[in-house]
């Protein structure tokens, strides 16, 4: 359960603005968990990476650390509020990139998972 607070935070604040009419409240609730389970993947991701190295680009970090978050943000935002085909496929596309962004994140801060001993 624990492992999985930060998914369930991020899914409940898509299915709450993607499956009910909300008015500005609601938006903000559904923002406000999605930026709660964001928050808390980049704590843990931090915490656990094992690269030391430093980061390069030009992205100030903070905007690094919350880029796929917020790439997922718009596509939910795009899905709720538009619904003729080219808003749809643009948010398929940024959904897919933030996916990719998250995936390639942990592979590169956590490394591939290693065989323990005994392990068959």
């Amino acid at each position: 359960m624990y492992e999985l607070k930060p998914y369930g935070l991020l899914l409940c604040g898509a299915m709450l603005a993607l499956w009910f009419e909300l008015g500005s409240l609601g938006q903000f609730c559904a923002l406000t968990l999605m930026l709660l389970g964001a928050t808390i993947w980049i704590l843990r991701s931090n915490y656990r990476r094992q690269d030391k190295r430093p980061r390069r680009g030009w992205m100030p970090e903070v905007l690094y650390e919350y880029w796929p978050f917020i790439l997922l943000v718009a596509a939910t935002g795009l899905v709720s509020w538009q619904q003729s085909l080219l808003p749809l496929l643009l948010a398929a596309l940024l959904a897919v990139r933030a996916i990719n962004l998250l995936y390639y994140r942990n592979q590169y801060r956590v490394g591939p998972v290693k065989p323990t001993l005994g392990a068959h």
